[in-house]
C-alpha cells in the first residue's frame, strides 16, 4: 500500500512539474509574441486549476502590469502623441511624468481633450490596481525565467507586433539606456518572490503618480503648453499648433528627397581628408539639410518655451481630495513594501539571474551594481522619506527656521504651487516645530551612487 501511494504521489508530482513547465514555456511564448491578453488568460487558466500556485498568480500580476503599460501607450498613440520618439524633434514636454514612453507615430489621430488625458491616467491607475491585487496574492517560492529583449507589446493597438514594439524600448525611455551584454541571454532573469514584491512596490509608485495628477485640476496648463505634443489632434487648433504640424509634415516631405549622408571620415590619422571633408560640407550646406535643421531648432526652441510656461501655469486647485489621501498612502505602502522586497531579497541563498540582487548576488544589470553602501545608502534614504510621510520628521525650507509639514500637505490640500513653495509663502500654511529632516541624507544617497540615483531610483523604488 505504501509503495502504491508513492508512485501515485511521484506520478502526480510528475504530472505537476510537467504541467508547471508546459505554463511557463505557453506563458513566455504569449509575451514574446506581443500577447498580453493571452498571457494573462494562460495564467488564470492556472490559478482556476490550482489557487496556490503562485508562480501562476506572478505571472498573472506580470501580465496585467504590461497590459497596463501596454494600454495606455495605445491611448497616447491613438491621440497621436508626439514626444519625439519617431523622431521628429526633441521636446522638453515630453521629459513629464508618463508623456516619454515611446509612442509609435500617428499622422491621422482622434482629437485628444483634457478630459481624455485624464481618462488615460485612471485607466492605467485601475490597471496597476489591479496587477497590484493579483500579486499581493502571491504565497510562496516560485521562480519565472523571462528573457525582457524578447518581450513585445503592441504600442500601436494593430495587433501585429513590429521591430520597435519592445519592452526594452519602454525600459530605455523611462530610466534611459542602459549597458548590457550584447551575448545571448544577457536580459534573461529569473524571476522570484522578492521581484513580485518589487513590481507590487513599483506599482504603488505609479498609482500615487497618477493618482496626484488627477487629483489636481491642470487644465488651464494642458490648454495652454500641450498643442506641440498632439499636433495632429489638439482641439482646437492654434497658431502654435499649426508651427508644429506644419514643420514636422515639412520635415517628412525633405527628408523624402534628401542627398546621401557621406559615410567617409572627415580625420583619417589625425589629419583632415580634403576630400571627404568637402563632400560633408556640401552635404550640410544642401538647402533642404539646413531647412530641416532650422525646423528642427525652432521645434526645441518652442518645446524649451512650452515648458516653462507648464510652470508658469502649474497652479492646479485640488479637485479631488481624497485622491491627493490616495497618492499618500501608496507612497506610504510603497515604502512598506520596498523594506519588504529587501528582507527577502537578503534572505536569498541562490544567486541566479538576478533582476534584483543582494550585495551578496549577481545582478542582470552590471551597470547599476547593489553593494552593501548602496544598500545602506538607499535604506537611510527610505527612512527620512518615512518619517516625512507619516509627519514625524519636517521638510526644511531655505527661507525659514521651522519646517513644513508634507503630510498636511496631502491631507490638507490647497492650490499645488511649486513656484510660490519654493517662494515659501506656499508653504506658511504648513510650518511647524518638530525635527528636521536631514539634507545630509539626501545628499550621501546621490554621492553614494554615483551620480545614477535617478536610475537606481527608476530600478529599485
Amino acid at each position: 500500500m505504501r509503495r502504491t501511494l508513492g508512485l501515485v504521489l511521484a506520478l502526480w508530482l510528475g504530472q505537476t512539474g510537467l504541467a508547471a513547465a508546459a505554463f511557463e514555456d505557453d506563458f513566455t511564448a504569449a509575451l514574446y509574441a506581443g500577447k498580453t491578453a493571452e498571457a494573462a488568460a494562460l495564467a488564470e487558466a492556472a490559478i482556476a486549476a490550482d489557487q496556490s500556485n503562485a508562480a501562476a498568480n506572478a505571472a498573472l500580476g506580470i501580465a496585467q502590469f504590461l497590459g497596463g503599460v501596454e494600454g495606455m501607450i495605445q491611448d497616447f498613440h491613438r491621440y497621436g502623441l508626439n514626444n519625439g520618439s519617431a523622431g521628429y524633434a526633441p521636446l522638453s514636454m515630453a521629459g513629464l511624468p508618463f508623456l516619454r514612453l515611446p509612442v509609435p507615430d500617428n499622422l491621422d489621430p482622434e482629437p485628444v481633450t483634457y478630459a481624455a488625458l485624464r481618462q488615460i491616467l485612471s485607466d492605467f491607475g485601475d490597471d496597476l490596481a489591479r496587477a497590484e491585487v493579483t500579486l499581493a496574492g502571491v504565497d510562496g517560492d516560485l521562480a519565472i525565467t523571462l528573457d525582457l529583449s524578447k518581450v513585445r507589446l503592441d504600442l500601436d493597438g494593430d495587433g501585429q507586433i513590429g521591430p520597435n514594439e519592445q519592452l526594452l524600448a519602454v525600459f530605455g525611455a523611462v530610466a534611459g539606456p542602459v549597458r548590457m551584454d550584447d551575448a545571448p541571454g544577457a536580459w534573461t532573469t529569473d524571476l522570484d518572490r522578492t521581484d513580485t514584491v518589487w513590481l507590487r512596490a513599483y506599482t504603488h509608485l505609479l498609482m500615487a503618480m497618477t493618482d496626484f495628477l488627477l487629483a489636481h485640476d491642470w487644465q488651464a496648463a494642458y490648454h495652454a503648453t500641450f498643442e506641440g505634443l498632439f499636433p495632429n489632434s489638439f482641439r482646437p487648433q492654434t497658431v502654435l499648433n499649426d508651427i508644429t504640424r506644419n514643420g514636422r509634415a515639412r520635415v517628412a516631405e525633405l527628408q523624402q528627397s534628401l542627398p546621401q549622408r557621406p559615410t567617409c571620415e572627415r580625420w583619417t590619422d589625425g589629419k583632415v581628408d580634403s576630400e571627404c571633408d568637402a563632400k560633408h560640407r556640401a552635404f550640410e550646406n544642401n538647402a533642404k539639410v539646413l531647412e530641416i535643421q532650422a525646423i528642427r531648432n525652432a521645434a526645441e526652441y518652442g518645446s524649451i518655451a512650452d515648458i516653462v510656461a507648464f510652470v508658469h501655469l502649474m497652479r492646479w486647485p485640488v479637485q479631488d481630495a481624497d485622491r491627493l489621501a490616495g497618492s499618500l498612502a501608496h507612497l506610504e505602502q510603497m515604502i512598506v513594501l520596498s523594506r519588504q522586497m529587501w528582507d527577502l531579497a537578503l534572505a536569498e541563498t541562490d544567486d541566479a539571474r538576478e533582476w534584483l540582487p543582494s550585495p551578496k548576488q549577481t545582478g542582470i544589470f552590471r551597470s547599476l551594481p547593489i553593494d552593501q553602501e548602496r544598500l545602506a545608502g538607499w535604506m537611510a534614504f527610505l527612512d527620512t522619506f518615512d518619517a516625512v510621510l507619516k509627519g514625524e520628521m519636517l521638510l526644511p525650507h531655505w527661507r525659514f527656521r521651522q519646517g513644513f509639514d508634507l503630510r498636511a500637505m496631502f491631507l490638507q490640500p490647497q492650490t499645488f504651487d511649486p513656484v510660490m513653495m519654493a517662494h515659501g509663502s506656499g508653504v506658511i500654511a504648513y510650518l511647524d516645530d518638530g525635527p528636521i529632516a536631514d539634507s545630509g541624507v539626501w545628499n550621501r544617497a546621490v554621492a553614494v551612487f554615483g551620480g545614477d540615483f535617478f536610475r537606481y531610483f527608476v530600478f529599485i523604488n
